[in-house]
């Protein structure tokens, strides 16, 4: 996996040869290998990824407004490994 940006446990953000335009993944999210460089320098270790698709959405609000709830996942995520 091309300049992979783990975002929850083995989900990741990652340069694929091919990216197709329906989903195709168990979990990943592909991006052009041309692309995975510079999206992998624009995201430092505790960059806050919403994933979201037609049917749901996750609010990130009270991650802005509560930095020690995102502290406290980077502890944990430190902790396990990840």
């Amino acid at each position: 996996m091309y300049y992979s940006n783990y975002i929850s446990g083995g989900v990741a953000i990652h340069g694929f040869r091919t990216v197709p335009i329906q989903p195709e993944s168990h979990g990943c999210i592909r991006i052009p290998m041309f692309a995975a460089r510079e999206v992998s320098k624009l995201m430092p270790i505790g960059t806050i990824v919403l994933v979201y698709d037609k049917v749901s959405f996750v609010w990130a609000k009270s991650w802005v407004e509560n930095p020690e709830l995102k502290q406290a996942v980077l502890d944990w995520s430190r902790g396990v490994g990840n």
